[in-house]
């Protein structure tokens, strides 16, 4: 059984043959749905989500499996489970649908999880794309969102936890971002203070390292930019005032990439001492908390150029 609310008080069971709508105004009457377009019959409901952005909106998994059936069925209803279509579409063939979310700012980015992996949706379900990096092949089983963070929380069966941290990107990729060259996304906003150190639980090796300290950048690029080794990808970071604080090298290839700025300024040369050959280099200074603006640049032979409107960060105290 898998159930989902709604804000205006509906609440959608999964059985194993249907589904069933009640009211919290009205408990004692309960309205079964039972008729799945293209749903084999006595497939069972494994997940069902109600809409954040509209009452009338529902999106519903079914698993056949245990009959020889590792088809992914994936519907959607616009009328409150009087009609369905599915949005399955591209989903490769044996990817049983496990589970589905939809994102609580965007609703054509949608989330489902497999029998071999976990998948994104960024038009509602016409075309899906696997989600790989770091992405174990195993079935995820339960998605979660953590609404405070934007970040997408995933359960698999036999592979323990895995957590996307910071997916707001995908709320931006679209046909009109693809068209372009390159394309730098708003950040979220970040905190700063002094690392001590984290301790390593002693109950056998069960840990995980904590995400990255500072702030991450995302950006696409359509294309491969740089043609020699002198060329590079730079996000440029000033102040409030317009002074460069830092300058990070990222990724130039095509796709989407994410850069961490460690919130500190450009690092500092320590003055050579007499038994070294080179002199070394040590951390920045943490920055100060305030507006930061980012710049996503393309450096070529030495010259510069902006490849996208600038996006600001709020660095906040702890």
């Amino acid at each position: 059984m898998d159930e989902s609310p709604l804000e205006e008080g509906l609440l959608y069971i999964g059985t194993d043959d249907g589904l069933v709508q009640v009211s919290e105004h009205s408990p004692e009457k309960w309205r079964r749905i039972g008729r799945f377009p293209g749903i084999p019959r006595r497939a069972y409901v494994s997940d069902v989500c109600a809409s954040q952005h509209d009452v009338d909106t529902l999106y519903v998994a079914f698993n056949n499996y245990q009959r020889g059936d590792f088809k992914p069925y994936l519907l959607k209803s616009r009328d409150r489970g009087r009609t369905w279509t599915s949005i399955a579409n591209d989903l490769p063939d044996r990817h049983v649908v496990w589970s589905v979310v939809e994102d609580h700012v965007n609703p054509k980015l949608l989330f489902v999880g497999t029998e071999f992996g976990l998948f994104f949706t960024v038009d509602g379900g016409r075309d899906w794309v696997q989600l790989r990096s770091g992405a174990p092949t195993i079935q995820f089983r339960d998605l979660e969102l953590q609404r405070r963070e934007d970040d997408l929380v995933c359960a698999t069966f036999g592979r323990g936890f895995y957590v996307l941290d910071d997916y707001t990107p995908l709320r931006h990729i679209g046909p009109a971002t693809l068209a372009q060259k390159a394309s730098l996304f708003p950040p979220r906003d970040v905190r700063v203070y002094d690392e001590v150190g984290y301790v390593v639980a002693a109950f056998g090796n069960f840990t995980t390292p904590n995400p990255p300290f500072g702030a991450m950048l995302h950006y696409y690029l359509s294309e491969e930019l740089t043609q020699n080794e002198s060329d590079k990808i730079v996000l440029a970071i000033t102040d409030a005032k317009g002074e460069p604080v830092r300058q990070i090298t990222g990724p130039s290839t095509a796709g989407l990439h994410r850069v961490v700025w460690d919130l500190r300024r450009s690092p500092q040369l320590q003055e050579q001492e007499s038994n070294q050959r080179r002199p070394r280099s040590r951390p920045g200074e943490l920055v100060e908390p305030g507006e930061y603006t980012i710049s996503l640049l393309n450096v070529v032979d030495g010259q510069e150029t902006i490849l996208d409107k600038s996006q600001t960060i709020q660095v906040e105290p702890l």
